[in-house]
């Protein structure tokens, strides 16, 4: 907002016919020998810096006398003055502005680095020849886009070495599910003998037990001389003969019941070798998995949307190429995410307490003749380097045509604290300032100059924001004079305003 500034002039006029009030319309003749040296005044004051815009004439001749923007005559070396009624006054011509509506906004403004949001060195992890260069400085890539392809024939020959020996793998898994199988067959065959070998048993000792009783029965029957002693005889044979076989059987069902048992060893050791065969394919799995990873290392690729920033300058079609894990020490390529942008802004300790995620920030870039790119504060350090007491804080920027490249110079301006609705002057106009705040501006009431107590918000070094003491329609003098007592009578030069400097814009003194 435009403030006015009055021009004052503090060089005295030797005769009080030389400057006079106004002069009534038909008088005004005889008052042009002055307009010269407002001119002269004119043009000096604009060489110090300030625009003076001619008030309306008319308006001067209304009030030729009173206020604060009057004129009153000036009179000689010794400084006598003489009005239109001739009583003698001292008087000083100043410069006066109004304050201006609008506190100002706390920004922080710092130079800034433009680095790309994601950037990647890229090495080989296995050496070998470069059998396919696809890229070069300045190739825009997409994500899983191959860059270099190395030609790695040990690599290729373990791979194959890897497949044969998962397939042998495989098939020992295959013979040993079938001695698993024939084993189980074979418990169950050893078991229907055993059941077998029971019944044997079981029907021999049926067999012992009916040749005991007969031979009883006849052993009786002799003892009565009921039969012959023969027969006797013939029975006890028949009884011992049952109880060998008796004997027979149960040695039978034994050998039956080791058999299945010893069936049951072959299925288990069956089963052990299953379980072993499975776990070399797993491993036979693994070697060709990790023969495959370092085959696939002789792929490089990209690891997202971006622009190949750097080349090794011994990468070539044919060159050798060493991995970094045998003492390689220059990356391959540099691959450099820059569709997002990250600006980096050493924020001075003075502002470290205001910043804030999310506050505004406008990069002006030097190379883009300080093309303006708005973003807001991402990412902040916590934490201020010991060294120049700076804390660092990104700003993100959207960069989709690309024109912001890794590198790149600015300026970062952040807002960190939106403007008040108090009032500003110049800074130029504050004086007696203490360590709580306060201050003193000089301001003319009634014609006469009077000290008045402000208190005192930020200050850019141009403008300074009034927090209370000032009122909107205070004539302020800008370049005050801190010998003037109060009361000191000013004089305001033909009611002539300076243009105000703008906010946050240093003003011309």
């Amino acid at each position: 907002m435009a403030s006015d500034h009055i021009v004052v002039e503090t060089q005295p006029v030797t005769t009080p016919a030389t400057v006079r009030s106004p002069a009534p319309a038909a008088h005004r003749g005889r008052g042009m020998g002055m307009w010269p040296l407002v001119l002269l005044a004119i043009a000096g004051l604009g060489a110090g810096g300030y625009l003076l815009v001619g008030k309306d004439r008319e308006k001067a001749a209304e009030h030729p006398t009173g206020g604060g923007h009057a004129t009153p005559a000036t009179h000689g070396e010794g400084g006598a003055t003489h009005g239109e009624g001739g009583a003698a006054s001292a008087s000083a011509r100043v410069l006066i502005t109004r304050p201006s509506h609008g506190g100002m906004e706390r920004t922080t403004d710092q130079p800034g680095t433009v680095r790309a949001f994601d950037f990647a060195d890229l090495f080989a992890k296995v050496s070998g020849y470069v059998k396919e260069l696809k890229v070069d400085r300045g190739s825009r890539v997409k994500e899983g886009d191959l860059l270099i392809e190395l030609y790695v024939p040990e690599l290729v020959a373990a791979v194959k070495q890897a497949e044969a020996q998962l397939d042998r793998s495989k098939a020992g898994v295959v013979q040993a599910e079938a001695q698993v199988t024939t084993a189980r067959e074979k418990i169950n065959a050893k078991l229907a003998f055993e059941k077998e070998a029971e019944a044997k048993w079981r029907a021999a000792k049926a067999w012992s037990e009916y040749r005991e009783k007969q031979y009883n029965r006849i052993s009786e029957l002799v003892a009565r001389n009921a039969v012959e002693e023969r027969l006797k005889d013939e029975a006890k044979d028949e009884s011992e003969k049952a109880n060998a076989d008796v004997y027979a059987a149960e040695a039978g069902k034994m050998t039956a019941k080791a058999e299945v048992a010893e069936a049951r060893a072959e299925l288990a050791q069956a089963q052990a070798d299953l379980v072993g065969a499975k776990a070399e394919v797993e491993v036979s799995q693994a070697n060709l998995d990790r023969e495959t990873a370092l085959e696939l290392y002789t792929h490089i690729r990209s690891p997202y949307n971006g622009v190949v920033t750097f080349r090794g300058e011994a990468v070539h079609v044919g060159a050798f190429i060493r991995s970094a894990d045998q003492g390689a020490t220059e990356q391959i390529l540099t691959v450099a995410r820059d569709d997002l942008m990250r600006t980096i802004v050493p924020v001075p300790d003075r502002d470290v307490a205001f910043v804030n995620l999310g506050d505004p920030a406008i990069v002006r870039v030097d190379a883009l003749n300080g093309r303006e790119f708005k973003g807001e504060v991402s990412r902040i350090a916590d934490s201020e380097d010991i060294n120049d007491r700076t804390m660092r804080v990104e700003v993100d920027l959207p960069n989709p045509k690309h024109l912001l490249r890794d590198g790149m110079f600015g300026r970062a301006q952040i807002i960190l604290e939106k403007a008040t609705t108090h009032l500003t002057v110049p800074s130029s106009s504050i004086i007696d300032r203490d360590d709580n705040g306060k201050g003193t501006v000089q301001v003319v009431r009634g014609g006469k100059v009077y000290h008045q107590t402000v208190q005192i918000g930020r200050d850019t070094g141009t403008t300074t924001e009034i927090l209370s003491g000032l009122q909107a329609d205070s004539d302020v003098l800008v370049q005050p004079d801190s010998t003037m007592a109060d009361g000191t009578p000013v004089q305001a030069g033909s009611n002539q305003v300076a243009e105000a400097p703008k906010k946050d814009e240093p003003s011309h003194s």
